[in-house]
């Protein structure tokens, strides 16, 4: 049962580092646009 449901893990872990990754890359595109956050941050 654990080998079945293994590759569904590996789908949302894959799922979650994408978003991971979308977040960081959109919240450095805000910083690189409002430069007065960064010192804030």
């Amino acid at each position: 049962l654990v080998n079945e449901d293994t590759p569904s893990i590996k789908k949302e872990a894959q799922k979650a580092l994408m978003f991971a990754n979308q977040y960081l890359h959109n919240a450095s595109v805000v910083l690189k646009q409002f430069p007065s956050l960064q010192r804030t941050a």
